[in-house]
This record gives C-alpha cells, sequence and structure tokens, in this order.
C-alpha cells in the first residue's frame, strides 16, 4: 500500500499525519527539521481554539508535563475610544474558550505520537520537486534525490510569497509588524484569571495570553507599524491601563511583517494544499492554526469516504474565507479614525445572538 506523503512535520502535518492514521491510512513525513536535535525550538505561545483541543483530545494526544492554560474570559476593547466587549466560557456550557500552550510542547507532543504510531514514518528530508503521473493518477516527489510514489501529497510546509504579482496568490495589504515576548503583570485582579484580553489601537491588535514563562505571567503580541519605540513598559501600561495590573516586565523576543496571504487553488490534480502552505492570517484572533486543524480534518474525512479533493476544498471554503475575511478587517478597521467605530464592539454584547455566533465562530470555524 503507498504512502500518503505529507511535506512539513509542522503542528498541522503532524496532526493531519495522526488523522489518517486513526483511520489506519499509511503516510509518510517529509521535513529536513527533523535533522536537527530539538526541531522546535520556538519558544512562543500560541492559542488553540475550544475545537482544535476537542480534535487533539480524540487523537488521545498526551500533554502530560505540559502547560497548557485555560482561556475561560476574553476581554476586547478599544484603546482611547468608547466599546469593549467581554465574553466567558460558562455562558456557552464549555470549560474554555481556548487554551495557551507553548509552541515547540504542541509539535513535540504531537510528533511523540505520530513516532509510536505504525501508521506513520518519517524522512528527515525535504521536498524537492513533484510531478503529477496523469496516466496513474499519482504523484511522484523527489526529495534528497530519492523518488516516492504517491496517491496525494500533502503540503503542509508554510509558504512566503516573495513576489507580490504570483498569480497563484492573492496578497491582502498590510504594514503592520508583530512583536512577540513576555510580561509580567502584578497585582491582577482576580476576575481576570485565565483572561486573555484584545487590545485595538490605532497602530493595530495588542493581545495578552495568559501564559507562565520563567517569571513572566503573560504572553503579548503586540502589533504596530513597524516602530520600536513604541514597545516601552510605559506605552504598554498606557495602552492596557492600570485596571488590568502594573507591568513589572516586558521583553520582545521576536519580529516579524505581518502579510496575509491565500494561496488561489487548494489543490492541483492530485497536490493539496493545508495550514501555511494554503494561507497565512493576522495573529489577531490567533485562527491561523486553528484553521489548519480544520483544514486536516476535512480533508482527512475527504480521504476516508473517497471524496475528490475538489470537494475538500469546496468544504472548507466558507470557513476560510470567513477567517481571511474577519481577522483582516478586525486587524485594520480599528486603525481607522472612524467616528463610533467601538460601538461596533458593544453591539455584540446588547445581542446575545451576534454575541453567541461570534463566539462559536471562532471556537469551531464556519461549519
Amino acid at each position: 500500500m503507498q504512502n500518503i506523503i505529507i511535506a512539513g512535520a509542522g503542528p498541522v502535518g503532524l496532526f493531519c499525519a495522526l488523522e489518517l492514521a486513526s483511520y489506519k491510512k499509511y503516510s509518510l513525513v517529509l521535513d529536513s527539521i527533523l535533522n536537527n536535535p530539538a526541531p522546535w525550538s520556538n519558544s512562543r505561545t500560541i492559542a488553540l481554539s475550544y475545537g482544535s483541543m476537542q480534535l487533539l483530545r480524540k487523537l488521545n494526544i498526551d500533554f502530560t508535563n505540559v502547560q497548557i492554560q485555560p482561556i475561560k474570559h476574553v476581554h476586547i476593547s478599544n484603546h482611547g475610544k468608547w466599546g469593549s466587549s467581554e465574553m466567558f466560557a460558562k455562558d456557552y456550557k464549555v470549560e474554555a474558550l481556548g487554551y495557551t500552550i507553548g509552541y515547540s510542547d504542541l509539535c513535540n507532543c504531537l510528533y511523540k505520537a505520530a513516532k509510536n504510531n505504525q501508521y506513520i514514518s518519517f524522512k528527515p528530508y525535504k521536498l524537492q520537486q513533484h510531478e503529477y503521473d496523469e496516466k496513474n493518477d499519482r504523484v511522484i516527489c523527489k526529495a534528497n534525490d530519492e523518488e516516492y510514489i504517491t496517491p496525494i501529497l500533502i503540503i503542509s510546509e508554510g509558504a512566503k510569497v516573495d513576489n507580490p504579482n504570483d498569480k497563484q496568490y492573492k496578497i491582502y495589504p498590510n504594514n503592520q509588524y508583530a512583536h512577540v515576548g513576555w510580561v509580567k503583570i502584578d497585582n491582577i485582579p482576580a476576575k481576570y484569571k485565565h483572561t486573555t484580553f484584545e487590545r485595538f489601537t490605532n497602530q493595530g491588535p495588542l493581545a495578552l495570553l495568559p501564559y507562565k514563562h520563567n517569571d513572566y505571567n503573560y504572553a503579548i503580541v503586540w502589533c504596530n507599524f513597524g516602530s520600536d519605540n513604541l514597545l516601552t513598559i510605559e506605552n504598554l501600561q498606557d495602552t492596557i491601563s492600570y485596571r488590568i495590573g502594573k507591568i513589572n516586565q516586558l521583553v520582545i523576543t521576536q519580529k516579524f511583517n505581518l502579510i496575509q496571504q491565500k494561496r488561489l487553488l487548494l489543490h492541483t490534480n492530485n497536490v493539496v494544499y493545508i495550514g501555511n502552505s494554503a494561507q497565512s492570517l493576522h495573529p489577531v484572533a490567533a485562527q491561523g492554526l486553528n484553521l489548519g486543524f480544520r483544514q486536516a480534518h476535512v480533508l482527512v474525512d475527504t480521504v476516508i469516504n473517497n471524496q475528490t479533493l475538489s470537494a475538500y476544498a469546496y468544504n472548507i471554503a466558507k470557513d476560510r474565507e470567513s477567517m481571511l475575511f474577519t481577522t483582516y478587517l478586525m486587524s485594520n478597521i480599528f486603525t481607522k479614525n472612524i467616528p463610533l467605530l467601538g460601538l461596533s464592539l458593544n453591539l455584540i454584547d446588547i445581542l446575545p445572538s451576534v454575541k453567541t455566533k461570534f463566539a462559536r465562530h471562532f471556537m469551531f470555524g464556519r461549519r
């Protein structure tokens, strides 16, 4: 039996292999990162949606001795302007709206489960090229100068578009940078325990995620138009206010340009794209990885039910487009000086049906 080849051993690629294995489907995961003694050493924190955690639990991923912080409360507000909204897990009868976990911890847990699975094998090679064999309806892959044949090639490597005129992609204009790091906040009120803060500013969104790292107790993703001079404790304190607590320490460890993009075609013949190979989202609302997990889940369901890859693209389209639109809108509209814009946040609280739909959208995606 031929292996389904998955190019990319990131969290989405590993999750896809494990989902296939749950149906006794064999896969071969290719990634040169596996040559490294510590393949996933990135210290950044990511947010898993409630729906993503449910998918991981079905696969019995062992998270023993791994820090996972539940997000039971989300506070959304607009700096310097009127308007805010709050969401509580108890209102939707779930244990948490989401969870924070270290990126490397998540990858290592998935990799450990995959390494112990008889249906999954690995090669520490980078996919060099691939070609569709129309006569035999298969894909011929080349990695490390070796040839592999697969009925379906799943690409989950991530993609950086260097050419803005590349017609395979749609680029969403954005001139924001994400500054990622850690914050220590003292004297946090009890009501804000397990709270994620999303604060919109005229420079871009700022998020604080509950997570313990050394002496720090929050991870921070601070988006602005590129100025490092804004990244001071004083500016952060002014931006989030003293109601949360007093900021004692701040360190920025990474900075990267935010480019939102989508691959126009999710599949070509028997080659299919998921995760960051299919699209990249602005980190506002932390939906990029969660969308990738849902894509893998829908793709595996498509394969198991012997449907075409066109059916996969159709079944994931609404979820994908809604996340691309929502994250792009949220990351940009609040940087505009639009009168009474903050009213939109209050409307979410005022209209229960809208609030429920909004919350479920980010917990489960659009289904």
